[in-house]
């Protein structure tokens, strides 16, 4: 699809041809004490890993393709497959049970372009990520929740189509950055970030029209891809804290879904109500509360203003996606008009109204 829209993806392409083999054996009693998801081997007869599929019987091992592939005879027998997963695990009469083969090549590129016109890439369409890292899955579930919202918006009424340019405005840096480290690890084999890359998955931060900066600047952290610094900063992912709704613990990342969300400090009423007035003018979904000392979420270890950077009556929007996409440390002149116009501009609506013209 990606190559009939005639959108290019710049990288090295295919890196190496390999196979996955699905089977089933009873290799469980092996790793009892050491439960993992991969299991790497690396002996003189062959290399490549073991993916648990539940640690039991059930497995997948992936390694390079053998030169006795055939895809006339349908790629490898199933007494070859037999023989490699033999070889793998050291046991040369362990009973297995071949399911499928997989062939597939490990490739890096990513797309210049992640829309084009009606057409929007995600996924693998629009970035080929080496698995050395296991990065892939998460930024291709990153870009759907980007887009998610943004495209309900559109069809809902209540955004602009404009909205939707920041699709990939936000995502397809991304999807370079990671791209390139995944690349690194397989130069630079035992690279640290390879096995810890905290910052890579949460510490993504979007710079984009459908984010209202504040001019804070960005947590100065040592590496971007091991170290995340938990930060509410416009364009970051809202970080967690633990709060009580009633009896129930709850954590701030479970308030962000289907709904922009506005949370206020202590004396932040005046924003909660500026955002019941601004969900019914606009015809949005947005839900707003109050956090600490008499507001509908407590704030558990007294930590939620401070970590969010907003005073007592200051207030935080949060994205369906869980970005944050403004933040008044405190008080507006007229929370109403100031949270409309903040609305206006992230959700792309091209026509800027008065304070009283909604």
């Amino acid at each position: 699809m990606r190559q009939a829209l005639g959108v290019a993806a710049p990288g090295p392409g295919i890196l190496n041809q390999q196979v996955g083999i699905y089977f089933e054996a009873p290799l469980g009693h092996l790793v009892v004490d050491r439960p993992a998801v991969l299991y790497f081997i690396e002996n003189a007869a062959i290399s490549g890993l073991f993916a648990a599929v539940d640690n039991a019987d059930r497995w997948v091992f992936y390694t390079g393709r053998p030169p006795d592939w055939d895809p006339a005879a349908g790629g490898l027998a199933a007494e070859r497959c037999v023989e490699l997963v033999r070889l793998a695990a050291g046991l040369p009469d362990l009973a297995v049970r071949v399911r499928s083969v997989l062939p597939w090549a490990m490739a890096a590129q990513t797309a210049q372009r992640f829309r084009a016109g009606r057409v929007f890439l995600a996924g693998d369409a629009a970035h080929l990520i080496p698995p050395v890292g296991g990065y892939g899955m998460n930024t291709g579930i990153q870009d759907a929740h980007n887009l998610a919202w943004k495209l309900a918006g559109v069809l809902a009424g209540w955004a602009g189509s404009s909205v939707l340019d920041t699709y990939e405005a936000e995502r397809q840096p991304v999807a370079q950055f990671v791209t390139e480290q995944a690349l690194l690890n397989m130069r630079q084999p035992g690279r640290p970030e390879q096995y810890a890359s905290l910052g890579l998955a949460l510490g993504v931060s979007y710079d984009s029209a459908a984010v209202v900066a504040d001019g804070s600047t960005v947590p100065e952290i040592a590496n971007p891809v091991t170290d995340y610094v938990p930060a509410a900063r416009p364009g970051s992912r809202a970080p967690h804290a633990w709060l009580r709704r009633g009896g129930e613990r709850v954590s701030a990342i479970d308030l962000f879904d289907t709904a922009f969300t506005l949370l206020a400090g202590t004396s932040g009423q005046p924003w909660r109500d500026a955002a019941v007035t601004a969900s019914r003018d606009l015809g949005m979904p947005l839900a707003a509360c109050t956090v600490g000392r008499g507001g509908e979420l407590g704030d558990e270890d007294g930590t939620w203003a401070q970590l969010y950077g907003i005073g007592p009556d200051g207030a935080v929007l949060v994205r369906p996606d869980g970005h944050v996409a403004w933040r008044s440390a405190g008080s507006g002149a007229e929370p109403r008009a100031e949270l409309i116009r903040v609305l206006r501009a992230v959700l792309g609506q091209a026509r800027t109204r008065a304070a009283g013209d909604v």
